[in-house]
């Protein structure tokens, strides 16, 4: 129901379950006015006399409202409110806690190692032949002691780093190669003799020379070392040997002379 102050006229919405059959004291939140409000809308001054022996209930305290055209009082907007609450805190009891999403769980994936390319693998495999068959190339032609006439085979091994420091012989070669037999009493004497030639742009040390005998097959049949008639030779220059070896295989048919190598 609508009640209205009886002092300031100011209008209050106050529901009629709270005033009773007989009334209830109210109070003006706007002036503090205190009056008895019935439900029949009927209002009473309250007199000054002697409270009874039983208190009646306290006063409603109004208060002034917020908006004259609509005006609540605090006992509807106290009801309104727990009524509010009471429904939340309901609404939030009924629903069920959401949990929190657990991360998904599984296997994990590992990347397959990578393999290496087949091509790969057959270049380096030939990279190795290669190299394996040049140093097989270069120590067949040290042992001939021929590589100071054969310029691929040491630019080759030079390139590679299998040359090492260069060989004795390089720019050295041989020319007026020639053979003469004489007799010592019964002994047969074979002499050797020629030139040792440098070719090089340095002075060279002329390393130890090797003589072979060879059958008609080009079978090594006898060997000897020997020593030129110098130590060195300049370049473009030429230093002779000459060397005899006692008692030839009757099997020989050939000479060769070529520098000593270690071993030989």
């Amino acid at each position: 129901m609508i009640a209205s102050c009886p002092n300031c006229d100011t209008r209050f919405e106050v529901p009629e379950s709270r005033l009773g059959a007989s009334g209830r004291k109210v109070k003006c939140g706007k002036c503090g006015h205190l009056w008895l409000q019935r439900a029949d809308g009927s209002t009473a001054p309250i007199a000054a006399t002697p409270q009874p022996a039983a208190a009646p209930p306290p006063p409603i305290d109004i208060p002034e409202p917020t908006a004259a055209t609509q005006p609540a009082s605090i006992i509807e907007q106290t009801g309104k409110r727990a009524a509010t609450e009471e429904a939340a805190s309901g609404e939030a009891a009924s629903q069920p806690a959401t949990e929190a999403p657990k991360p998904a769980t599984g296997p994990r994936v590992v990347a397959p190692p990578k393999r290496r390319s087949g091509k790969r693998l057959v270049a380096m495999l030939l990279i190795l032949v290669a190299v394996l068959g040049l140093a097989g190339l270069g120590a067949m032609a040290l042992r001939g002691g021929e590589l100071g006439k054969n310029k691929l085979v040491a630019g080759i091994l030079g390139a590679i780093g299998l040359a090492g420091e260069e060989a004795e012989s390089e720019g050295l070669g041989f020319e007026n190669v020639s053979t003469a037999r004489r007799s010592e009493g019964t002994v047969q004497m074979l002499v050797v003799s020629g030139e040792v030639v440098n070719t090089a742009a340095k002075v060279r040390i002329i390393p130890p020379l090797r003589g072979a005998l060879l059958a008609a097959d080009n079978r090594e049949v006898q060997n000897w070392t020997f020593a030129a008639k110098a130590e060195k030779v300049e370049p473009g220059q030429r230093v002779k040997f000459e060397t005899t070896l006692r008692a030839p295989s009757m099997d020989a048919t050939d000479v060769k002379v070529t520098f000593a190598t270690p071993g030989s």
